[in-house]
């Protein structure tokens, strides 16, 4: 018995030395990614750091966090932002947010609440992006010409193999006040190289939408198609766009302000044409071309595609 003790003590001194060695250097590597940032002339703050967890897990808790990039005009703000992961496992992270947050892409800033907002990482090879798994029971987002109301938000992005610079993205989610339509994505993003911490080689390149629906009680909108992203985030390449009611659609839109009226507008010509020379269907398929991020219906600009936030 006292051998036993011996070497439970001595046990229980071995792993609460190796979680006070972890947890020191986690929160080394998180004040040095910060000063990093900052020489790179990047705002990057927070109001406090606290490190905790044991005995099993280290988990790091930041206040008041601040991360902006000026010359991307691309940041994120929140009043809380936790990590967790078991300390023999350097390869998995846990994540919980903010109900509140604020990101800026491209100079506008979205504002994003909801509830229960998680996400899960895990890292491959020479820490890259394995998966990252993301959930929400609500979230809502307003920003320049953009409301979201979505709720069972479940987002998936998987490398297609070990180290490969491939991803898959599923989406499903329900959107709206009453929470009546759903939401489904399946795509393949391409990256010029896998994403790592690091923050290298992690610019898009390319997007294959094997689907994209978005249906409501009584219309539904299908897309799919190939699309390549170039250097300043512009998209260019064919979609074909099945719409179910398209006129409900486009009227759902704007009301909720999804869709700027200067772009609607255009849109609307453009497929009411279609739409009479097709005998006055409510189901159009129509191929969209997008040029440099412009999308063009044949001869018609129906207006400017968003822009892919690039590094």
């Amino acid at each position: 018995m006292k051998k036993l003790a011996i070497v439970i003590v001595v046990a229980a001194a071995f792993w609460s030395a190796w979680w006070v060695i972890e947890s020191r250097a986690v929160r080394g590597a998180v004040e040095d990614w910060f000063a990093a940032q900052r020489a790179e002339g990047r705002d990057a703050a927070y109001g406090e750091l606290s490190v905790g967890g044991f005995p099993n897990r280290v988990d790091v808790r930041l206040r008041d966090v601040t991360i902006y990039d000026p010359e991307t005009e691309t940041g994120w703000q929140a009043p809380r932002f936790e990590v967790f992961r078991l300390i023999y496992d350097r390869s998995h992270y846990i994540f919980a947010l903010a109900q509140r947050q604020e990101v800026t892409v491209n100079g506008d800033t979205y504002v994003a609440q909801g509830d229960g907002l998680r996400a899960s990482l895990v890292l491959g090879p020479d820490a890259t992006l394995g998966r990252l798994h993301v959930e929400a029971d609500t979230l809502a987002v307003d920003g320049p010409d953009t409301r979201v109301n979505l709720s069972g938000l479940r987002a998936n992005l998987d490398a297609v193999s070990e180290g490969a610079s491939d991803y898959r993205l599923a989406v499903s989610s329900r959107d709206g006040p009453e929470a009546d339509r759903e939401i489904t994505v399946r795509a393949e993003l391409n990256f010029e190289a896998p994403p790592s911490l690091s923050g290298g080689g992690a610019r898009l390149t390319g997007l294959d939408i094997d689907t994209l629906d978005y249906v409501l009680p009584d219309a539904r909108l299908r897309l799919s198609g190939d699309l390549d992203v170039d250097d300043r985030g512009r998209l260019s390449g064919d979609i074909d766009l099945r719409a179910e009611d398209w006129q409900a659609l486009l009227d759902s839109a704007v009301s909720e302000g999804r869709v700027p009226e200067e772009w609607a507008e255009a849109a609307e010509l453009a497929l009411d044409l279609v739409a009479s020379l097709r005998g006055g269907s409510d189901t159009l398929d129509v191929g969209l071309r997008l040029d440099d991020g412009t999308i063009r219906l044949g001869p018609v600009t129906l207006g400017e595609a968003p822009r892919i936030p690039v590094r």
